[in-house]
């Protein structure tokens, strides 16, 4: 079906209806929502005519009259069902299909509080909607947030929270738009232009499975300031797409003896060649057996139909021997059948929080369908600044970017005395033997299960290239993801394994992510300390640089690479695996799940800007990097934490289970990096509570105290962790390394130079320094009740660590004491202990 919606502003003139008709002509469109014709009644049968043989709907006895709906009439067929001042609510039959969807065009009011209305009744309309498709779409006059506005906008965060809440208790889906960003602008000039997205369109999980690749096109305004929205049928290509692995084929019988038939052949050749051919061999066999299983939604279907037959039959002949043993085999046929559709939708939905206690079926087909949508590449912009449209064209651009990233590899001699000052340890002979000793059982199985079960193998001869959306446009803008095959994954595993012997020497004390043992909380902390003052006046001169680097390791020199491993004193042996592992592979460039071309992994030389661009091929990002200088204004940025939009579609203790797998783990981040403000932890404790008592309702109010819900499990709780609480043990751990002086850590480094010199951090003044680093200050009396207080056989001076101030009224006791005399002093050792 293809239809379009436009807020024509004005349907009188002539050259208005002349735009409409060629929309319609151009697009072949079936139906059409036409929004703000300010056309009066006793205009209407004339203004009409310029679609002949079209039918038309208007409600000019209600208050509103501003919505139009017209449709071909020998093509589909129209039943309005609801009727309001801001939408109309319709079923479309298509009349050679036999199929009807629900599409609702939507005007929204001006202002604020009438839009409050039109949430309401939309939410109201979700709820009476079961498995129908539905599409929403029109003129909302609000946007989701300020990346849809350009321009000087008033204060319209309480309408953007309110429109992403009506999205959110709709389930509804945004579908990927093609062409233009903004679909309104004001017409003004200079600095009172004023662009924004207020047209979309939006549909439910079930148009998705009925169309998984819809999208629509966002048009240029053409006589009007507001652009036409035009949906067209799905024209997916059917294509032969890479194969894929399903996890629910070893729940099946014929799984293991298929395995076990072809692993028995003898293959002549190496043992990976065996392997690697034996795969090969599989995946037709695993073709066959997905052909043979069928649609397994239809399969639940149908077994849940012909369980209910059977008991039906069983319920008039209710001592039918034959009758109750054919319910228990329809009942192990639809646990089966279930099982393996549950399994499936897991796998392609990619939920790896749900476990078991809640199948969660919708809201696997909601992920599913999300995923789709959103994984849809329709258009790019090129080089030129192109905009490119065709499926071919999309394809070709992505795959000379990546042709022209991996380039061909320089044969140069890299020279090592530029690196020789990065070099803080040389492999010993004792731990190049560890390197590269024969792989063990053990590495490789330990290797195997280390993969989670339900990742991507990727194809089976190369590793591949995926693309996943940062935002629109061009190449540079999407990032590859590896989806590496099995034996690949295994081997970098173990190599990675025996490098992690040897990092914690030789990376440097700053480097503080992906490396056991530190922490990035400590760079986060040093860097705010560093920082501090740049906004005064009238300090010195200084500045920063952040700099970020263009596609690290897409462009790293491989030759670089390896003659930073030679420098580090790391085996020949050692080094020729890590060649072969980024040398040899290819790429082939995933778009819309086929795969396209390929490319190997070399790295052509560009022109540098310094010597280390020279030697490692890496760039700076202009993008991405940032000169801070001090006096300036600080850029201030707000992180939105945007809850799951499956609040519809799972049960009390799927929610529960979200909240406690994805969301807290959302805050531990920022938990550990930051205090946070009291406001915004009781915001967030606030939008999960009210996700976890009201799910689809809109009304209705906490049933447990949040204090309590927050208990461990064993004392009555839900065991959710409070932020609040979470958030100090986490900091108090920064300010626990302080008080042991980790020398590890090149923050603790820094305070002790900075702040306390030679002070204790228990009498250390809070006046002064970063904002963090106050804040840490004011928890010491929250860590000090958790402290047990020692004193050993060493010299310590009460009030150098403030252990008075802190024993307070305690009582303590001697347990030893010790005199000594030296050079005319007489020196007190006692064993204190605090009772």
């Amino acid at each position: 079906m293809n239809a379009g919606i436009w807020n024509v502003r004005g349907l009188n003139r002539r050259d208005h209806q002349v735009a409409v008709k060629e929309l319609v002509a151009e697009f072949r469109l079936q139906f059409l929502g036409l929004l703000e014709t300010r056309v009066s009644a006793i205009n209407v049968s004339r203004i009409q005519t310029f679609l002949p043989r079209w039918s038309w709907f208007t409600d000019y006895d209600g208050p509103g009259n501003r919505i139009w709906i017209a449709w071909d009439d020998e093509l589909v067929e129209v039943h309005v069902l609801d009727l309001d001042v801001q939408f109309i609510h319709c079923r479309i039959t298509i009349r050679c299909a036999h199929l009807s969807v629900l599409a609702t065009v939507v005007y929204g009011a001006n202002d604020t509080i009438s839009r409050r209305g039109l949430w309401q009744k939309l939410v109201t309309l979700a709820n009476s909607i079961s498995d129908e498709p539905w599409i929403v779409g029109g003129d909302f006059n609000t946007v989701l947030d300020m990346s849809e506005v350009c321009g000087s906008s008033a204060d319209i965060r309480l309408a953007m929270t309110e429109f992403r809440d009506c999205i959110l208790d709709t389930s509804l889906i945004h579908l990927p738009v093609q062409g233009e960003r903004f679909s309104w602008h004001n017409c003004s000039e200079g600095d009172r232009s004023l662009w924004k997205r207020l047209d979309r369109l939006i549909v439910n999980d079930a148009w998705l499975g009925q169309w998984p690749n819809s999208h629509y096109h966002c048009l240029n305004a053409r006589t009007s300031d507001h652009s036409p929205l035009v949906i067209r049928g799905d024209t997916a290509t059917h294509t032969v797409s890479m194969f894929r692995f399903d996890n629910y084929l070893t729940l099946s019988s014929e799984f293991t003896p298929s395995v076990q038939n072809v692993w028995r052949h003898r293959i002549e050749g190496t043992s990976m060649y065996a392997v690697t051919r034996k795969l090969r061999a599989l995946k037709p066999v695993f073709r066959t057996l997905r052909k043979k299983k069928g649609d397994l939604s239809l399969n639940v279907k149908l077994a849940a139909e012909f369980l209910g037959t059977v008991q039906q039959l069983l319920q008039t002949d209710r001592h039918n021997a034959f009758l109750i043993r054919l319910e228990k085999c329809c009942k192990m046929v639809f646990f089966r059948a279930t099982k393996m559709e549950q399994v499936m939708l897991q796998q392609r939905a990619k939920i790896q929080w749900l476990k078991g206690g809640d199948q969660c079926s919708r809201i696997f087909f909601r992920k599913v369908a999300m995923r789709r949508a959103s994984k849809k590449v329709f258009q790019i912009a090129n080089e030129a600044g192109r905009t490119l449209t065709e499926q071919d064209e999309v394809v070709n651009e992505f795959v000379s970017f990546y042709q022209r990233l991996g380039g061909e590899r320089r044969r140069e001699y890299i020279d090592l005395r530029y690196l020789r000052p990065w070099a803080r340890h040389v492999v010993t002979p004792a731990e190049c033997m560890a390197l590269v000793q024969r792989p063990t059982r053990e590495e490789v199985k330990d290797a195997f299960f280390d993969i989670a079960e339900d990742k991507a193998p990727g194809r089976m001869a190369t590793p591949r290239v995926s693309i996943k959306l940062l935002g629109l446009s061009w190449a540079t803008r999407f990032r590859p993801i590896s989806c590496c095959n099995v034996l690949y994954k295994v081997i970098t595993k173990i190599i990675v394994q025996r490098l992690r012997l040897v990092l914690d020497d030789m990376i440097s004390p700053s480097q503080n992510a992906f490396v056991p043992g530190r922490s990035i909380g400590d760079n986060i902390l040093l860097a705010q300390e560093m920082f501090t003052g740049y906004n005064r006046q009238g300090l010195p001169k200084r500045c920063a640089l952040k700099v970020d680097l263009r596609k690290a390791y897409d462009t790293v020199e491989w030759d670089f690479l390896i003659a930073a491993l030679q420098l580090f004193g790391f085996p020949d042996i050692f080094i020729g695996w890590i060649e072969e592992c980024v040398t040899t592979p290819m790429f082939s460039v995933c778009i819309n799940g086929n795969p396209h071309g390929g490319c190997g992994l070399g790295q052509v030389f560009r022109r540098g800007l310094d010597e280390f661009a020279k030697l490692s091929g890496l760039h700076a990002n202009p993008q991405k990097s940032q000169l801070i200088i001090s006096g300036q204004h600080r850029k201030n940025g707000s992180t939105l934490l945007r809850l799951c939009s499956s609040r519809r579609v799972t049960s009390p203790s799927g929610r529960l289970q979200l909240i406690k797998s994805v969301l807290m783990s959302l805050n531990v981040y920022w938990a550990m990096a930051f205090i946070l403000p009291k406001g915004v932890i009781r915001e967030v404790e606030k939008r999960m509570r009210n996700f976890l008592w009201k799910g689809n309702s809109t009304v209705g109010y906490p049933k447990v105290a949040w204090s309590s819900v927050c208990r461990p499990i064993e004392e009555g709780g839900l065991g959710i962790r409070d932020i609040l609480a979470l958030n100090k043990a986490l900091m108090c751990r920064h300010l626990w390394n302080v008080i042991q002086d980790n020398q590890s850590s090149i923050w603790v480094r820094w305070i002790a130079h900075t702040h306390l010199r030679h002070k204790s951090v228990w009498t250390v003044d809070v006046k002064g320094g970063s904002w963090a680093w106050r804040k840490l200050l004011r928890l010491r009396s929250a860590l000090l009740p958790y402290i047990d207080l020692k004193i050993g056989r060493w010299d310590i001076f009460f009030s150098f660590d403030g252990l008075m101030d802190s024993l307070g009224s305690q009582d303590a006791g001697v347990r030893e004491w010790t005199q000594s005399r030296t050079e005319g002093t007489m020196c007190h050792r006692a064993t204190l202990v605090v009772c």
